[in-house]
């Protein structure tokens, strides 16, 4: 009904031969999500510019 693929990838999935299936590998450092890396920068920049305006 779904096809091969998909039951091959839910099976493995379940029986954790297959880990995140569709997912980008990375690593603790967010290697290959540049959009999420790009994301903490400026949320880094956001409060970096709140704190100096805190202080003065």
């Amino acid at each position: 009904m779904f096809g091969e693929e998909v039951m091959n990838n839910v099976v493995g999935s379940v029986t954790g031969e297959v880990t995140f299936h569709g997912l980008t590998p990375t690593s603790m450092k967010l290697e290959g999500l540049d959009r999420h890396l790009r994301l903490i920068e400026s949320y880094q920049k956001l409060h970096a510019a709140r704190a100096a305006r805190a202080a003065g």
